[in-house]
């Protein structure tokens, strides 16, 4: 399974990873190394910070790190700056039993899924079968390759709630699964996410779609 991390500085300089070995003290990450893929280790700058995801304890966190020096290979060590322990002020939400509709836009290519979860850092998707099998062959062949990975564009249809639109980038695939997950680009407009969140939490609470009441002043289509 492979991750994407992605630089604070440039969400264009990028390089994919996989096989994390994680540090811990006292219950934070301070450092992991990670195994690049070789065709990628020319983007690597050492010493930037980077976004990471890591699974740590069953749980995805969001870390940043600065990568300090190759020590083997294609393996690089990479210091801890912020984890998500840090970052992560309010919970993910699990919304997967709501079956929201999204859709996905990258190039000129759209595909269908169902949002898993969210966060104000980022979401997950799940694709059908045959849907994700021609999602994986564009991912992988037209998207990847990219010098420049522009920003995918993901419309996610609440009901009773609208559409809204928003800028996100893929850090992690998963096949076994047929998810894929993705962080919100550094120029979104918060406020969207914002919205999102107290919708989906209000949706929750109430396990349907949202009542005219639900919704409150300036909540609906981001249209």
């Amino acid at each position: 399974m492979a991750f994407l991390a992605y630089n604070t500085k440039n969400p264009q300089n990028f390089f994919q990873y996989d096989n994390p070995e994680i540090w811990q003290k006292d219950g934070q990450v301070v450092m992991f190394i990670v195994d690049v893929d070789k065709k990628a280790l020319k983007s690597v700058i050492f010493g930037d910070v980077y976004q990471f995801l890591l699974n740590v304890n069953n749980n995805a966190l969001k870390v940043f790190g600065r990568p300090r020096r190759l020590i083997s290979g294609n393996r690089i060590i990479v210091d801890v700056v912020k984890s998500g322990k840090d970052l992560r002020k309010f919970p993910r939400l699990d919304v997967s039993a709501l079956n929201i509709k999204v859709e996905i836009r990258f190039l000129k290519y759209r595909f269908e899924a169902k949002l898993l979860d969210f966060s104000l850092g980022g979401a997950r998707f799940q694709f059908d079968p045959p849907a994700f099998e021609q999602f994986l062959l564009y991912y992988y062949n037209y998207y990847l390759p990219r010098k420049e990975l522009p920003p995918w564009e993901i419309d996610i249809f609440i009901p009773g709630g609208g559409r809204f639109t928003v800028k996100a980038h893929p850090v992690r695939v998963n096949e076994d699964r047929k998810t894929a997950a993705v962080v919100f680009d550094p120029e979104q407009d918060r406020k969207t996410i914002l919205k999102l969140y107290d919708l989906l939490t209000k949706m929750l609470k109430s396990e349907g779609p949202l009542s005219n009441n639900q919704k409150g002043a300036g909540y609906g289509s981001s249209e």
